[in-house]
């Protein structure tokens, strides 16, 4: 018997090198065709994908956005000139000075000593600094500034136990008016903790204190300062 398979396995290797291979089975009744050419991409089918509105095409991916880098402003123009607040609010090594903004480019200065504020200085240039009067006597301790309306909290200092009094200004300081602030109603102690400019209104924070407290004798004994 003559077997025949191993010449057919070298014709079909012979056929793969040259590109087309074509395979008989022993028996003779099929044929094998081989092709090693490959394929066209513009003939490749485009991947679909399912979507509620039917199948569509893979979308693209989307590229990185470009970041384009921004430049630093410029800070040539800027001019600083060195003012001596402290000479011109009369300010020592006692005082605090503070700057307060108008809203409206000027700028007020205030020197701060043990019991308030001893002098209030406004400025649009600070180079000329013209002073904030105050009704004699009168001893601010802070400032709030909203628009034209402008007011102090402060006491009395010609009285000797003197309590908080608030004045307001509508015209930037030149006219003061004392707001009066009832706290008799009150059964007990009451004092002003707080006043601030709220839009078209001023707002007073009250403290009212029933009576005094009641501590207990050995209190403090009882207490654990240790750490929790």
């Amino acid at each position: 018997m003559l077997v025949k398979r191993p010449a057919a396995l070298l014709a079909a290797a012979i056929a793969l090198a040259i590109g087309t291979a074509a395979a008989c089975s022993s028996s003779g009744g099929t044929e094998v065709t081989v092709s090693s050419e490959i394929a066209d991409p513009a003939q490749t089918p485009t991947p679909l994908v399912a979507t509620p509105g039917g199948a569509s095409p893979t979308p693209e991916p989307a590229s990185e956005p470009t970041v384009t880098p921004t430049e630093a402003p410029d800070a040539t123009g800027l001019v600083w000139t060195e003012v001596d607040i402290a000479d011109k609010l009369g300010a020592d090594e006692h005082s605090t000075i503070r700057l307060e903004s108008v809203g409206d480019g000027r700028v007020l200065a205030l020197s701060f000593i043990d019991r308030g504020i001893d002098k209030i200085l406004v400025s649009d240039d600070s180079t000329e600094w013209t002073p904030i009067s105050v009704p004699a006597g009168f001893l601010p301790w802070s400032v709030d500034i909203t628009g034209d309306r402008w007011l102090l909290q402060g006491w009395d200092s010609t009285v000797e136990s003197p309590g908080t009094q608030i004045l307001f200004s509508d015209d930037q300081g030149v006219i003061w008016t004392e707001l009066v602030v009832d706290l008799g109603s009150f059964d007990g102690t009451a004092w002003i903790a707080d006043a601030i400019i709220a839009g078209e209104r001023i707002v007073v924070a009250a403290i009212y204190d029933s009576g005094p407290p009641v501590i207990e004798e050995g209190a403090d004994e009882d207490m654990d300062y240790g750490p929790a």
